[in-house]
């Protein structure tokens, strides 16, 4: 199964669809989303792990299928509609994404997407890395970048 790590970094007040969508997304049972939901709340700053749902349960064949609904993706969209302030990572295939880029397998796209993904879930350090790879672009590239952007 499929895991993030999670960290709550501000309390949010919005508990109860925090637990919802923990439920939705893991798969676990309401009490055991309300626990880790409280355990974050309990514990601020420790990361915990989550499981993420790839099964679904076909309740007219009475089996699982592979979910049709990628969750890891949908847990990461809604959180950022939440009041406080979470810090997430792909838990154990994150960690082994990391060991990987490190040793340097991987062709540009996934170094690419890698990056992307964390400066989009707001890693401690996001801010600096995105000013480090602005940096690296020329202003004629910075140019067309910031033409791209949809300021409407």
């Amino acid at each position: 199964m499929k895991t993030i790590k999670i960290k709550l970094v501000k309390p949010t007040s919005e508990k109860l669809k925090f637990v919802k969508l923990i439920k939705e997304c893991s798969g676990l049972g309401l009490k055991e989303a309300k626990d880790l939901c409280d355990s974050l709340h309990n514990s601020p700053h420790i990361t915990q792990e989550m499981p993420i749902r790839d099964l679904e349960y076909d309740y007219s064949t009475g089996k699982t299928t592979p979910a049709t609904i990628d969750y890891r993706a949908k847990f990461l969209t809604e959180i950022k509609n939440f009041e406080g302030e979470f810090a997430i990572n792909g838990g154990t295939q994150w960690e082994r994404d990391v060991k990987i880029l490190k040793i340097g397998i991987g062709d540009k796209t996934d170094y690419s997407d890698f990056i992307s993904n964390y400066i989009l879930n707001k890693f401690d350090n996001s801010e600096n890395l995105l000013n480090f790879a602005l940096s690296k672009f020329s202003k004629e590239d910075l140019q067309d970048i910031f033409n791209k952007i949809d300021l409407d």
